[in-house]
Order: C-alpha cells, then sequence, then structure tokens
C-alpha cells in the first residue's frame, strides 16, 4: 500500500511539473530572426529588381506593388507569385512609395514598427 502511495504522490508531482513547463514560454529558437530577414531581403530585392524593370519600360514607377503583376517582364523577375510576394517573412506587408524620381521600399521588421533599428529599408534615387 505504501508503495502505490508513493507512486501515486510521484505521478501526480510529475504531471505538475508537466502542466508547468507546458505553461512556460518556449525558449527562441537558434536560429533567430536571421533567417526572415534574409528571407525578407531576398524577396525585397526581388522586388526592386522588377521595380527597375517596369521602369526601363515605362520611364516611370508603378503607383503600387500589385501593378508589377502587369508588365511580363517584371513579373518574371518576382518569380512564382502567391499572395506572400509583398509580404515580409515575418507577416507584415512591404510597404512600397513611389516618389517623383524614385521609390522607398521597407519592411517594419519583426516588431512591425516603424522607425526602429530592425526595419529592412531599400531606398532607390534615379541619377
Amino acid at each position: 500500500m505504501k508503495i502505490g502511495r508513493i507512486r501515486g504522490i510521484i505521478l501526480g508531482g510529475l504531471g505538475l511539473a508537466l502542466l508547468v513547463l507546458s505553461r512556460m514560454p518556449s525558449p527562441p529558437s537558434s536560429g533567430g530572426e536571421e533567417p526572415r530577414r534574409k528571407t525578407t531581403v531576398a524577396r525585397m530585392g526581388d522586388i526592386q529588381n522588377a521595380l527597375t524593370e517596369y521602369y526601363s519600360h515605362s520611364n516611370r514607377y508603378p503607383s503600387r506593388l500589385d501593378d508589377l503583376m502587369e508588365l511580363a517582364p517584371a513579373r518574371m523577375l518576382l518569380g512564382e507569385t502567391n499572395e506572400h510576394t509583398f509580404v515580409a517573412a515575418w507577416g507584415s506587408p512591404i510597404v512600397y512609395g513611389p516618389t517623383k524620381r524614385d521609390f522607398d521600399l521597407f519592411s517594419l521588421g519583426p516588431d512591425r514598427t516603424a522607425g526602429t533599428k530592425d526595419d529592412i529599408r531599400f531606398v532607390r534615387w534615379n541619377e
């Protein structure tokens, strides 16, 4: 009887320990944000190339990124397109802003807040 009781206490204690551990936050992954950052930078590089191609054909930048899909050479530079084409690896949209002579392309970074050090910004100036 004592062994059964001890076994029950031990199993109960293990169950409680597992419950506590399951409620604890997960440790950060060993890769951190760097793989996502690299994916986003590569995606933004493809978009920048497509924007340059669009400009070379129409002598202007598109008013929005979706307009890149209208020009076949620009669309080809984007590769396989889907709903994630203009989205950063952490799920926030890649932001594009055309100006009179150039464009600004940026990601808000993993914190999804503008103006912080994790933002990724591509700026294009026409000479």
